[in-house]
């Protein structure tokens, strides 16, 4: 989640209130939502269990939110999350054989 931050801009000298819950949160949430192919439900109980010391937003939240972001940078994002599940993945076969 650290490499979305960097990715994604946060609001910066903008007026209004500050939002509750980051940029990179919601679309590392959308990006498992679309890899695991969850429910917005079990997404958010998925986040619950995944992110443990994160304030996570409700399936609410993340279906309003979702319908508002740029699309190609969420493929990015996928595309990037995806490769680092991947390799864990790997590394723990890898592991798991050894």
């Amino acid at each position: 989640m650290q490499i979305l931050d960097k990715l994604v801009k946060n609001r910066e000298n903008k007026r209004g209130r500050p939002p509750k819950y980051r940029k990179s949160l919601i679309y590392f949430s959308l990006a498992v939502k679309i890899i695991f192919k969850l429910s917005w439900r079990n997404l958010e109980y998925n986040l619950n269990f995944i992110l443990k010391d994160e304030k996570i937003p409700d399936h609410t939240t993340l279906f309003y939110r979702a319908n508002r972001i740029d699309k190609e940078f969420l493929e990015k994002c996928i595309k990037h999350i995806a490769v680092q599940i991947i390799a864990k993945v790997g590394k723990i076969n890898k592991a798991i054989v050894d």
